[in-house]
Parts: C-alpha cells; sequence; structure tokens
C-alpha cells in the first residue's frame, strides 16, 4: 500500500510539473519609479531587493525611503515580489510584518490598488519608491534606471 502511494505521489506531481509555468519576467519587465526628490538616476536589482527587504532604508543623501506596492495578492505584486525578493507577495508582507513587531521598521509598505495609483502615491510622497509593470505612465514620478 505505501508503494503505491508513493508511485501514485510521483505520478501527480509528474503530471503537474509537466504543465508550462507561468512566465516570470525578468527585471526588464519593471519600471523602479521614485519620488522627484530622489538624487538617485539608476539602481542595480541587488539595490532594488535591498530596499524591498528594508535593509536599506534611506537614500544616499540620508533621506528616508518609503516603499509603496501593490496589494499583496494581486497577479503584478506576485510577478514583481517573485523577480525582485524570491518570494511570494505575502511571503514579503510576513518579512515586513516581523521586522514592524521586532522594531526594526516603523509600518509595513504603503500599497495602492493599481499601477497609477501607486504612481500616483509615489508622486506625492517625498523619498517613495516601487517597483512596477515596465508599461505603467510614470507621470509625474521619476524612472530609474536599473543596471
Amino acid at each position: 500500500m505505501i508503494k503505491f502511494l508513493i508511485e501514485a505521489s510521483f505520478a501527480f506531481l509528474f503530471f503537474l510539473n509537466s504543465f508550462p509555468s507561468r512566465a516570470m519576467g525578468n527585471s526588464d519587465d519593471f519600471i523602479v519609479v521614485v519620488n522627484s526628490s530622489v538624487k538617485e538616476s539608476s539602481l542595480t536589482k541587488a539595490d532594488v531587493q535591498q530596499i524591498l527587504l528594508t535593509n536599506q532604508t534611506t537614500w544616499k543623501d540620508s533621506k528616508k525611503i518609503v516603499i509603496i506596492t501593490l496589494p499583496p495578492g494581486s497577479d503584478q505584486a506576485e510577478l514583481i515580489s517573485k523577480e525582485f525578493l524570491n518570494m511570494t507577495s505575502i511571503q514579503a508582507k510576513k518579512h515586513w510584518l516581523t521586522k514592524v513587531f521586532g522594531g526594526t521598521i516603523a509600518a509595513v509598505p504603503m500599497n495602492a490598488d493599481t499601477p497609477d495609483e501607486v504612481v500616483d502615491l509615489v508622486s506625492k510622497t517625498p523619498g517613495a519608491l516601487a517597483v512596477l509593470p515596465k508599461d505603467t505612465k510614470p507621470g509625474k514620478a521619476k524612472i530609474l534606471s536599473i543596471k
């Protein structure tokens, strides 16, 4: 009986893996938008990761970085989290909550429902940064290149 269950489990896993996986994209599929007060003109993918993980909380000029995201669990937030953090957006939120409860950061990143709303919030928030799908119009926000 155990042998049958093991074989059935392997067959099921093979069946699931035989379907094409969803395209995950790469950093070229995204833009980093910041408030016009941010002096940087480019970041590396590793810089973006450190910022999103809240390991880097200030810009080079010592001004506070304010992260703004799409809602955790949304398709776009999932793609961004997978690409830049190698985790789901829900795992990212848990990471931020752990840092809040540990006293490392004051609050989890702000979020807005759509890329356009995120851009609007970034343009109104000094020091703000967001990662968004490449086709997002930057409005009054500044686009940083990803090196």
